[in-house]
């Protein structure tokens, strides 16, 4: 049995995907609009908007930058780094970016593009003829830019990377490839693929000269020279040792079952480390902004250096495949339209944070917006603001983004009210102890000194409540699966089982012990 708290997924997909044509559905086209300007009073309004809407959707601190022209004309920090605690978020504060972190990997390869290294059209087995996929014809076809264009045809399987992640090495992330599963036709088919483009960046070090395992430090290596020196992200990093000694961090919060937010331990984020080159870079609102003005620059750094070629840079901007009939992918951004203009941008979401990144090439805007919350809403929300306060729109997201939010409550309204916490400890005894699972390794199922049912994956782990009247069946109450339910399994053979169903496939685990 599945279920998935879907409504805040979809919301998170919808708004960082496809929303900006809900939002200027007949309105009149912007491409001639006049140059754009930030005043006090936009300032204010947006402030104000921002504080509402933190308020509305509990959202413990917040950062937001804008570029204008080439310079930042707005960074303020909103909220506290962690609830509980006095110290407040300001633009230099480091949180986690995920997602927004594939187009800064596809910018090193433009560079090494650049420099020769490779092209993008270079056979990812030229530079490791080592390399599997799930079939040997598709490991000759694809090319460096198949490997983050997610239009390979191959299916992304997260379960890899929430399971025994500390564990896990960037070549293990290449090799576990050739388990992924076809599920589109190649360059013509949209699927979001972490996995393939992790590789991607790994193979990237490779071809200039890294060691296969050493392919981490190489990558990283690779990206404080080319992208993060050179574009004067001074403070962004690939470690969490870093970012603990910078000590100006805010802490990752999750949501629970019980709709609350609650601070997580910045280890758990360690589950990004393996796939560094798709998500796992710490930043902050001001070197984010600078990292768009590159882009708005062509290539050029905030400092007048050059770090990419217009040509390379402008190529992972162009789609590169259609994710529907208004959006497309190119090399780690979403490509879009608002009111006829163009616009770039991504959204990130870990554990415990969420961000968004948008830029418009035709206008020299640029907007960065960074929260503490996991599946956050709050920088799609401020990411349209924003725009609606510069183009002097009418505010249409917000309604929008309320009813979906509405919806999605109502839905955790109902998860509450279906799931118990009471269980009785007869029945589950039985349940108790270590299972497997052949890819994804040991969990471990106990009862804590509360009473609590714990599903213990040891990267990550959540208190189980019993879906009413259902014997054996659980719900996550916490965390990256939280309201996925399953239920364990009693064989006529004696064994006990349970299985999982993932975003893309399900995982049987057997119990091995008691």
């Amino acid at each position: 049995m599945y279920t998935r708290y879907k409504s805040l997924l979809l919301l998170i997909f919808l708004t960082g995907l496809v929303s900006c044509r809900s939002a200027a559905v007949a309105s009149p086209s912007l491409s001639r609009a006049e140059p754009l300007t930030f005043s006090k009073e936009d300032a204010s309004d947006l402030e104000i908007y921002i504080q509402k809407t933190m308020k509305y959707l509990d959202v413990p601190g917040a950062s937001v930058a804008i570029v204008l022209d080439g310079k930042i004309v707005y960074a303020e920090g909103f909220g506290l780094r962690e609830i509980g605690k006095t110290d407040e978020v300001t633009p230099q504060t480091l949180m986690n970016v995920g997602s927004t972190t594939k187009s800064m990997t596809t910018l090193m390869m433009a560079t090494m593009v650049d420099d020769g290294v490779f092209e993008w059209h270079t056979p990812a087995s030229d530079i490791l003829p080592s390399l599997q996929l799930p079939s040997t014809e598709l490991a000759q076809k694809m090319t460096m830019q198949d490997l983050v264009c997610n239009c390979s045809g191959l299916q992304e399987q997260k379960e890899w990377e929430f399971f025994n992640f500390h564990d896990l090495s960037a070549e293990d992330v290449i090799e576990q490839l050739a388990f992924a599963e076809v599920k589109g036709i190649y360059r013509d088919s949209f699927l979001y693929n972490s996995n393939l483009i992790a590789a991607g960046g790994y193979l990237s070090a490779l071809a200039n000269g890294g060691i296969y395992g050493e392919l981490y430090a190489a990558y990283v290596e690779e990206m404080q020279h080319r992208v993060l020196d050179p574009t004067g992200m001074e403070k962004s990093t690939f470690s969490r040792e870093v970012v603990l000694a910078n000590g100006n961090y805010a802490t990752p919060h999750t949501i629970t079952l019980p709709d609350e937010n609650t601070p997580i331990p910045l280890e758990i984020e360690g589950w990004l480390t393996p796939f560094a080159p798709a998500a796992g870079l710490w930043s902050n609102a001001e070197d984010m902004a600078r990292y768009l003005i590159l882009h708005l620059n062509e290539g050029f750094s905030a400092d007048g250096g050059q770090v990419v070629s217009a040509d390379n840079l402008y190529h992972t901007w162009d789609p590169k495949v259609q994710i529907n009939s208004h959006a497309s992918y190119g090399l780690g951004w979403v490509n879009e339209q608002y009111h006829g203009l163009r616009v770039l941008h991504h959204s990130g979401g870990t554990a415990g944070y969420t961000s968004e990144m948008v830029f418009l090439p035709d206008t020299g805007l640029g907007i960065i917006v960074l929260d503490n919350q996991m599946l956050s809403s709050f920088p799609q929300a401020v990411r349209y603001r924003i725009l609606e306060i510069l183009f002097r729109q009418e505010p249409v997201f917000d309604k929008k983004m309320r009813q979906e939010i509405g919806a999605t409550r109502r839905q955790l309204f109902q998860l509450r009210l279906a799931a118990s916490r009471k269980h009785s400890v007869e029945q589950t005894e039985a349940l108790l102890g270590t299972y497997t699972h052949d890819l994804l390794g040991e969990v471990h199922v106990f009862l804590d000194e509360n009473g609590d049912l714990i599903f213990d994956a040891g990267e990550f782990r959540s208190i189980l409540w019993r879906m009413r009247g259902q014997t054996n069946t659980y719900i996550f109450l916490q965390g990256i699966w939280l309201g996925k339910t399953f239920a364990f399994a009693a064989h006529p053979s004696g064994e006990i089982s349970f299985t999982i169903e993932g975003e893309e496939d399900s995982y049987t685990f057997h119990k091995v012990d008691s």
